[in-house]
């Protein structure tokens, strides 16, 4: 329910049912059980901005479920603190929490893992202007996800991509993409957390302020015109090897 609660922005009944959950698990000694919501928990803190404090609860939760020896929730504690370790921008920390998660996720062959760890190691080389590596990340997740029929992972993967092509100094390919994240995402009604959004928002200014406004305004219709389907067509095309 909390899980629920903070997808639809409601973050004061997302903290509540957290807190009680948490509460829970220490009341019934269930470490494993608190570890991995700690874990949760201080991802979506670092979403909505606090992102030191999300950070510490991903390294403790981490640290518990190293302690377990369980496979499956330090899986879960590298995808979260992988995540906030990026959004910190300690990039080197990030890529090897989350090299740690893609290599646990293929010794149990869960393809789910392996392309969520993908998404956020492309991100992480496109920071590092490791762009071929980048796209190779990225291609590799996309193509699970659409496998997996999981519209909410395509459109952060494409996401991903349009953040790639604006660093590669190509804006038509950014706005298209992000035009068609921000569709599908409308028709799901999917809600970005503030960070999340903001970083979103910050890549369409970027892609936009490389491109006239006529031109920019071209892109953006052009890919709210695709289909889901076509935008992952355009993406793969346009970040071929």
């Amino acid at each position: 329910m909390a899980d629920r609660a903070f997808d639809c922005g409601d973050y004061v009944t997302a903290d509540a049912y957290s807190a009680e959950s948490l509460r829970l698990y220490l009341e019934i000694g269930d470490r494993w059980g608190y570890a991995v919501k700690l874990g949760h928990v201080g991802k979506q803190l670092a979403w909505r901005g606090q992102v030191e404090q999300g950070r510490i609860l991903c390294d403790q939760s981490l640290s518990i479920l190293r302690g377990f020896g369980d496979k499956w929730g330090i899986i879960v504690a590298l995808l979260n603190g992988g995540q906030v370790t990026h959004l910190q921008g300690r990039l080197t920390e990030a890529n090897a929490l989350l090299q740690e998660c893609l290599a646990l996720g293929r010794v149990l062959g869960d393809e789910y893992v392996i392309a969520r760890a993908q998404i956020y190691l492309g991100m992480v080389a496109t920071e590092q202007k490791e762009y071929h590596r980048a796209a190779e990340f990225l291609r590799n997740s996309l193509r699970i996800f659409v496998e997996l029929t999981n519209p909410e992972h395509i459109a952060n993967v494409l996401e991903a991509f349009a953040g790639l092509a604006v660093a590669q100094g190509q804006p038509q390919h950014s706005l298209c993409l992000a035009a068609a994240v921000a569709v599908q995402r409308n028709t799901e009604s999917m809600v970005l957390p503030v960070l999340l959004k903001t970083k979103f928002e910050e890549m369409v200014a970027a892609a936009r302020q490389q491109l006239s406004q006529d031109a920019a305004t071209t892109a953006w219709a052009t890919g709210e015109a695709m289909t889901l389907e076509e935008a992952v067509a355009y993406a793969l095309a346009s970040f071929c090897p």
